[in-house]
C-alpha cells in the first residue's frame, strides 16, 4: 500500500520554506553567526537562514619575481638602520679623535685620516699573525672608513641595495648576510695576500689584493664595500636561483661593471687610491650563496636560530670596535712613531688601503 506524498500548496499549513538543495556543491563554508557548513553557492544558512558572506575568491599563486612580497608585519625593518647608524657612530668617533690632535681639516673628503687612528678604530692589517692575535679586526674594518667619499658611496650603495632586500628576506636574515659577508671579503683579503704567486698570476694578484709596492711597514685594508658586493650578490643569487630573466642585466650593469671598475683603479698608475678587489669578490660570492639559500624559501632554518644569530652578530660588531679600541697594537705603533726624528713625516711609514 502506498501513499501519495503531500502537495504543499493544497497543505493546510501552507506553503513550506524552500529548501535550498545540498548537492551538488562545489565546497562549503561555515555560517559565521551560527557556525554551520554550507555550500558555497548557498546565499542563506541552512540552520539559522541568515545571509552568508560572499566567499573570498582565491588568490592565484604569482610568478617568481624580484624583490618578493615583504615579510610580516612583526619583522620591523631594523638592520638596515643599525648597520647605516653603527658605520656613521664610528666616522663621527673617528672625525672627533682627528680633531683632538690637532689637524687642520678634521673632516677629510677622499683620504686624511691619521693612520694611527685608523688602526685604533678597528682597520685590519693585511697580515696573518697580526689577525690570528686579534681575529676581530676581521669584522671590525668593515665599519670603518677613510673619508667622505669612502663613507658615503659604500653607504648609498649598501641602502639601495637593503631597501628591497630587507622587506623581503627579512632583517635579521639581512644582517647575517652582511656580517658574513663582510668577513668573507676580510677573509678573502687574508687569504690571498698569504702566498706570492709567479709570473702574470703575481700581477693578478696585486691587481685584486691591493698590495702597493715599497711599503716598508704595514698596509691596512678597510672599508664596507665587501659587505656591500655581499648585498649585491644576495640579490643576483636570488635572482638566478628562482630562474629571473633579470639576471643577465643586472649581473652585466652592476656586478661586473663594479669589478671591472675596481681593477682599472689598481691599474691605473696615477691613482691615488687603492681598491681592495679581494674583499668584493670574496663578499660577492658569499651573497649570492645567501641569495641561493633564501630565494628557496624562509624554513631552512627556525625563526629563533635566525634571530639568535641576527642578536650574536650586534653583540660581535659592537664588541669587534670595543676590542679594537682597547687593543695595544696602535699604541704600540703610536709609540714608536712619536719617537722618530723630526723631519721623519709620522704617515709615511703606514699605508691604509681603501675597499
Amino acid at each position: 500500500m502506498t501513499q501519495n506524498a503531500p502537495d504543499p500548496e493544497n497543505s493546510d499549513d501552507g506553503p513550506s520554506e524552500p529548501v535550498p538543495a545540498r548537492f551538488p556543491s562545489p565546497g562549503t563554508r561555515r555560517c559565521q553567526r551560527c557556525g554551520a557548513l554550507n555550500g558555497l553557492d548557498f546565499d542563506t544558512c541552512i540552520r539559522c537562514v541568515e545571509p552568508l558572506a560572499e566567499p573570498r575568491a582565491q588568490a592565484q599563486p604569482a610568478a617568481p619575481r624580484w624583490p618578493p612580497e615583504p615579510a610580516g608585519v612583526l619583522e620591523r625593518p631594523w638592520a638596515a638602520k643599525f648597520i647605516l647608524g653603527l658605520t656613521f657612530l664610528t666616522f663621527v668617533g673617528q672625525v672627533m679623535v682627528t680633531y683632538l690632535r690637532g689637524d687642520r681639516f678634521p673632516i677629510p673628503f677622499l683620504t686624511g685620516f691619521h693612520d694611527i687612528d685608523l688602526m685604533r678604530f678597528g682597520a685590519m692589517p693585511v697580515d696573518l699573525g697580526a689577525v690570528a692575535r686579534e681575529p676581530w679586526l676581521l669584522l671590525s674594518c668593515v665599519f670603518v672608513h677613510a673619508g667622505v667619499l669612502h663613507i658615503g658611496l659604500n653607504m648609498m650603495g649598501f641602502m639601495s641595495f637593503a631597501r628591497i632586500s630587507e622587506p623581503a628576506v627579512g632583517p635579521s636574515r639581512l644582517f647575517l648576510a652582511y656580517v658574513v659577508t663582510g668577513l668573507a671579503g676580510s677573509a678573502a683579503t687574508i687569504a690571498l695576500s698569504s702566498f706570492d704567486a709567479p709570473g702574470f698570476l703575481g700581477i693578478l694578484q696585486r691587481l685584486i689584493s691591493a698590495q702597493p709596492r715599497g711599503v716598508p711597514y704595514i698596509t691596512t685594508t678597510l672599508g664596507a664595500s665587501g659587505a656591500v658586493f655581499g648585498m649585491m650578490g644576495l640579490v643576483l643569487g636570488w635572482l638566478l636561483r628562482r630562474r629571473d630573466s633579470r639576471w643577465k642585466t643586472f649581473a652585466m650593469e652592476a656586478v661586473l661593471f663594479s669589478v671591472l671598475f675596481g681593477f682599472a683603479v689598481n691599474a691605473s698608475p696615477r691613482s691615488t687610491i687603492v681598491i681592495n678587489n679581494a674583499a668584493h669578490i670574496g663578499g660577492l660570492l658569499a651573497g649570492i650563496v645567501f641569495g641561493f639559500v633564501y630565494a628557496g624559501g624562509r624554513r631552512w632554518a627556525p625563526p629563533w636560530l635566525v634571530n639568535g644569530g641576527a642578536a650574536f652578530c650586534v653583540l660581535a660588531c659592537i664588541g669587534s670596535l670595543i676590542l679594537a679600541q682597547l687593543s695595544p697594537r696602535w699604541r704600540m705603533v703610536d709609540q714608536t712613531l712619536t719617537s722618530l726624528p723630526e723631519g721623519l713625516p709620522s704617515d709615511s711609514t703606514v699605508t691604509a688601503p681603501n675597499r
